[in-house]
Order: structure tokens, then sequence, then C-alpha cells
């Protein structure tokens, strides 16, 4: 999850790139293509995050990389039994 102030605050770093300043790209169509990238990587955007919500983000996201880790050791396990 991201917070829309977040998103707000990325655009303006990221309106200083070249590439958006060569086409005078207002810092509106920035944040838009930021949201649109976040979305398509699955990541939701919100209007804004409380403290509660921002723990529990962060023990789902511990828990992910946990898993995700596991799953890497055991892939790599496997693949160290076939050679």
């Amino acid at each position: 999850m991201v917070s829309v102030r977040a998103v707000y605050e990325i655009a303006q770093v990221k309106a200083e790139d070249d590439c958006f300043k060569m086409r005078n790209t207002s810092l509106q169509t920035v944040v838009k293509r930021i949201i649109g990238s976040a979305r398509s990587l699955g990541i939701q955007i919100v209007n804004d995050l409380s403290a509660d919500e921002y723990k529990l983000f962060l023990e789902q996201r511990e828990e992910k990389l946990k898993a995700d880790a596991a799953a890497a050791a055991a892939d790599a396990v496997a693949l160290g039994k076939k050679k």
C-alpha cells in the first residue's frame, strides 16, 4: 500500500527527470503515471494510512518476505538434488 501523499512526493522527484522535463510534463500527469505503474504492479493506492493499517501492512509484508525466502530456498534445494 502506498498513500496518495507518498505518490505525490515521488512525483515531485520524478518530475525533475529529463524524460519528463523535455516533454514539459505536468505534475498531475506524473502522478497519474506513477499511480498507473503502481496498480499494474499490484500496489494499492490509499488516501491515507493509519498507524494500525501501516503496522498490519508491515506485518503482512514480513510474512510474505519470509514465505518467498522459504520458497526460494526450497527451489534451490530441489535444483541441487536434480544435478
